[in-house]
């Protein structure tokens, strides 16, 4: 009668082949975005600790921070001070003068001029510890923010990564269909 009445469409055999090879790694790569996340995994964890560290550094104000900077570089310079004073003092001694003193003028006490000289030593370390502390707060408070900042990068590379690996298994898919 002429009619076509039905119709067998198959692939050919190397159409097969190709279409069986693309669904295998179809496989491999849902298999790889399934362990993407368990993979990735040491950059989240550090992101995570890079944050509480970060934190750390920036829950104290700069004046905080400062006062801390003098206080540890003092409890540093006090072993040498006292054994400055010491020896100071020894001198003194050996030479008959410890109880020497000279009138400053003003409201100042008498003192020795080796006394005088090692005090103001002291207080312009002070005075040069004081100007450091404020340097040394803007640096540790900029740390802390950078540690924010490198946090946050390997969050975002631990859920880049987690995209990628899902890169294979989507375009498989876009072959198959």
């Amino acid at each position: 009668s002429g009619r076509v009445t039905g119709v067998e469409a198959g692939l050919s055999p190397e159409m097969q082949a190709y279409q069986d090879r693309i669904l295998a790694l179809t496989n491999r790569g849902l298999t790889q975005a399934e362990q993407a996340q368990q993979q990735y995994q040491p950059l989240s964890q550090a992101a995570t600790g890079l944050f509480g560290l970060g934190q750390q550094y920036l829950q104290q104000t700069p004046q905080q921070v400062a006062a801390q900077y003098i206080q540890q570089q003092q409890d540093l310079l006090a072993p040498s001070r006292e054994r400055q004073m010491a020896q100071l003092q020894n001198q003194l001694f050996q030479q008959g003068r410890s109880g020497a003193a000279v009138a400053q003028g003003g409201s100042l006490m008498a003192t020795s001029p080796e006394l005088a000289a090692y005090y103001n030593a002291m207080a312009q370390q002070d005075l040069t510890l004081a100007a450091q502390a404020d340097q040394e707060a803007r640096s540790r408070i900029s740390f802390g923010s950078g540690l924010f900042d490198t946090g946050a990068n390997l969050q975002g590379r631990f859920y880049s990564g987690q995209t990628a690996a899902y890169q294979p298994f989507a375009t498989a898919m876009d072959t198959t269909a």
